[in-house]
């Protein structure tokens, strides 16, 4: 497990998700390749893993893919992840391993990760939302927007 773990979100995971050597079944490979697929948390980031498998392979080649989609973190202490715990009916944030939109967005731009119903259901066979999980969603929403934005501009908002 590379870099530290998360509070929410635990540790980085590296795993060889394809592996490639040799051809003929009576040849002994000259080389061998293999791509390693990162799960980052924050703080950990692509480079971390590259140094730490450089460490422990050292005379392997390796070169990073990508790092359009890094390890986000937003901090507890946010005032959007505040207003959205608020919105939520929470007390407290949850950490989430799956994937978003909001790895896309700029290093430093604060985001929360939501959505209506449960997440087993997400993504698989027959998903589903159920009615008043969507009304939950939406009453989510309205609440969340404005009081972000009360938040952000707490003087051109009048009582």
């Amino acid at each position: 497990h590379p870099g530290e773990e998360h509070p929410l979100l635990g540790k980085s995971t590296l795993a060889v998700t394809a592996l490639h050597a040799g051809g003929p079944h009576n040849k002994v490979p000259d080389l061998a390749e293999a791509l390693v697929d990162g799960r980052l948390v924050p703080p950990t980031t692509a480079a971390d893993c590259l140094a730490q498998l450089q460490e422990k392979l050292p005379s392997a080649e390796a070169a990073i893919r990508s790092e359009r989609l890094g390890p986000i973190d937003t901090p507890e202490v946010d005032q959007l992840v505040q207003v959205a715990l608020e919105a939520a009916g929470r007390s407290e944030a949850v950490g989430s391993t799956t994937l978003s939109d909001m790895a896309l967005l700029p290093p430093g731009v604060p985001a929360v990760k939501v959505g209506p119903g449960q997440t087993a259901r997400s993504h698989t066979p027959d998903e589903y939302l159920l009615l008043d999980e969507l009304a939950a969603g939406i009453a989510f929403y309205e609440a969340v927007v404005p009081a972000w934005f009360q938040a952000l501009h707490p003087q051109s908002i009048s009582s």
